[in-house]
């Protein structure tokens, strides 16, 4: 069998092509890049969505690190109390019945439980 030789034409097109390649892959690498790293930067806090027709009217009660303490929060994002004192994060804080809040001052670590309680 014998090659039929390539012609100028063809060989125009092949490189032509190879030029397109080069510069369409890095461009597209590019793209691809961007949006497979686009991630937020900013997350939310507080209450980001709220639809009191598809939940409980409420408060939550929740431990924060110093200054912060035990922060009791209504279903809108509102701080509504504060108590400095309660400040062993990670231990929990809890409400009593009568209003009475409990929670620890010391955190005992790895424990969810404090030293002492206030």
């Amino acid at each position: 069998m014998q090659s039929t030789p390539i012609t100028r034409q063809e060989l125009r097109i092949s490189r032509n092509k190879q030029l397109v390649a080069w510069i369409l892959f890095p461009l597209v690498a590019i793209v691809i890049a961007t949006f497979a790293n686009s991630f937020p930067s900013v997350f939310p806090t507080g209450t980001t969505i709220y639809d009191p027709g598809k939940t409980w009217n409420g408060y939550t009660i929740h431990d924060a690190p110093e200054p912060h303490g035990g922060v009791l929060i209504d279903k809108n994002g509102n701080v509504v109390k504060q108590w400095k004192g309660i400040n062993a994060v990670p231990g929990p804080a809890r409400i009593l019945p009568g209003g009475y809040v409990m929670g620890g001052d010391i955190p005992r670590r790895p424990n969810q439980e404090a030293i002492a309680l206030l």
